[in-house]
C-alpha cells in the first residue's frame, strides 16, 4: 500500500490514492485507527482517502479515532494539493466529500487557498510532503490482516 504523509498547518494526515489501491470503505476506520497510532504506525491526525467517482475527485477524513470528520482547513489543503500532484484534479481544484464541495487553488508549489463551501471564505496556508512510502505486509502485520482478512473481501 502506497502512501503520502502530509502536513497542512497545523495538522498532518496520511493519504492514500484508492483509485489505486481499491479498498472497500468499510476498510477505512480500523486503516485510520492502525495507521494513524504513532506508537503501532505512521502515526497522524487523520486518514485522508482520495477518490474518483464518475469523473469527479472525491476525499473522505477519518480520524485516528477511526470515525468519518468534516474536512477542515489543513485537511482541504493537503488534499488540494495531493489531487493537483497526482493529476486527480486540475487547476482550480474542485473535490466532492461527503459535507459538500470544497474549492481550492494552487498559490505556488506548497501554498493553497481553500474554501469549505460554496460561500465559505477562502483561507491559505502552506503544506508540507513529510513523506511517501509503501507500507509492507511485514512492516505492519495488523495491516496485512485487514488488506488480506475478510474486511477487504
Amino acid at each position: 500500500m502506497y502512501f503520502w504523509k502530509m502536513n497542512g498547518s497545523p495538522s498532518d494526515f496520511i493519504i492514500l490514492n484508492n483509485c489505486r489501491e481499491n479498498l472497500p470503505d468499510t476498510a477505512f476506520p480500523l486503516l485510520a485507527r492502525t495507521l494513524c497510532d504513532p506508537l503501532r504506525s505512521l502515526g497522524a491526525d487523520g486518514l485522508l482517502v482520495a477518490d474518483k467517482y464518475q469523473g469527479r475527485f472525491h476525499a473522505a477524513l477519518y480520524g485516528s479515532d477511526g470515525a468519518l470528520r468534516p474536512m477542515d482547513e489543513s485537511a482541504a489543503r493537503c488534499i488540494c494539493r495531493f489531487g493537483r500532484e497526482l493529476g486527480l484534479c486540475s487547476q482550480p481544484q474542485r473535490v466532492e466529500t461527503p459535507e459538500g464541495t470544497i474549492r481550492g487553488l494552487q498559490v505556488d508549489r506548497r501554498r493553497y487557498q481553500v474554501s469549505l463551501g460554496p460561500d465559505g471564505p477562502w483561507t491559505q496556508g502552506p503544506t508540507n510532503l513529510v513523506a511517501r512510502g509503501e507500507i509492507l505486509d511485514e512492516d505492519l502485520p495488523e495491516l496485512y490482516w485487514l488488506l488480506n482478512g475478510d474486511l477487504c473481501q
